[in-house]
């Protein structure tokens, strides 16, 4: 069995690509720091909403399961649809969230 030979790329890459790429992992990393601020801000009441300290460690675990089950899906759904796409989605997703979240009213107890 033959494989066909791979082509290396030689010289430097386009230095305008390079700063689209950066761009995009520095906003990519931004949208994701963004949810770990909104929870360290919001954790205290979310441990007093939840029947205080008693179920405290909740708080941070499922949001980190999330996370995890996330990553494998988005994986899954990356090598399906392609990187891009799929960065683009879930950055919209999070955005109208965040949105919503910010437009909500808490409830009256």
């Amino acid at each position: 069995m033959t494989y066909p030979e791979r082509s290396v790329a030689t010289g430097s890459p386009d230095p305008k690509a390079v700063r689209w790429a950066l761009g995009a992992v520095f906003v990519a990393y931004f949208t994701g720091s963004l949810i770990f601020s909104a929870v360290a801000v919001a954790l205290p009441r979310i441990a007093a909403e939840l029947d205080g300290m008693r179920l405290f460690s909740w708080a941070l675990a499922l949001p980190s399961l999330a996370i995890a089950l996330g990553t494998l899906l988005s994986g899954k759904l990356s090598d399906l649809y392609g990187r891009r796409a799929l960065l683009i989605l879930s950055m919209a997703v999070y955005l109208i969230g965040a949105v919503l979240s910010a437009l909500s009213r808490p409830l009256s107890s």
